[in-house]
């Protein structure tokens, strides 16, 4: 699928069926197919007492981009620390899940907003990927912030719809 594919896929509506989709699932199947360097350790804190969430496959692609944006960031970090990525399934409220991916890099410049301008950080790619991972979460009913958070490293929180009936 092209990047326009990508992009215009969300605007249009019949694109969004969403169903049930098992959420510590969907971050496995994304785990499972990164490329990850050997310094970089991947934890991953599922929560099996979770419901389903109201999404699409799409939400793969979430959190595939959420990862992989981490992985870069700790690839050109140079650091004494454990190079980390974590993922924590959570479900604090019967409306939504909220899954939380952290890493243990620099944290998120003050000066950048990533959502509104889709500005990146990095030398290569266009910086959509957060705004098209919002733009996706708000069409399906959930959300996703950057979390302030003491440095070193930077935390995303995703929200999405909990399919409780």
């Amino acid at each position: 699928m092209t990047l326009a594919e990508n992009i215009r896929k969300p605007f249009a509506r019949s694109s969004i069926r969403a169903e049930p989709i098992d959420v510590n699932e969907s971050i496995r199947r994304v785990i499972e197919g990164i490329d990850k360097p050997p310094d970089v350790q991947i934890l991953f804190r599922d929560d099996p007492g979770v419901p389903p969430v109201q999404a699409t496959m799409q939400l793969d692609e979430v959190f595939d981009h959420l990862v992989k944006n981490a992985l870069d960031v700790l690839a050109s970090y140079e650091s004494e620390q454990d190079k980390r990525i974590e993922i924590v399934v959570q479900w604090p409220e019967q409306e939504s899940v909220t899954v939380c991916v952290s890493d243990s890099g620099p944290g998120f410049p003050e000066d950048r907003e990533p959502f509104l301008l889709g500005s990146s950080t990095k030398p290569k790619g266009l910086g959509l990927s957060l705004w098209w991972s919002r733009l996706y979460l708000q069409r399906i009913g959930g959300d996703i912030e950057l979390v302030d958070r003491e440095k070193p490293g930077c935390t995303f929180r995703v929200r999405i719809p909990a399919d409780v009936g």
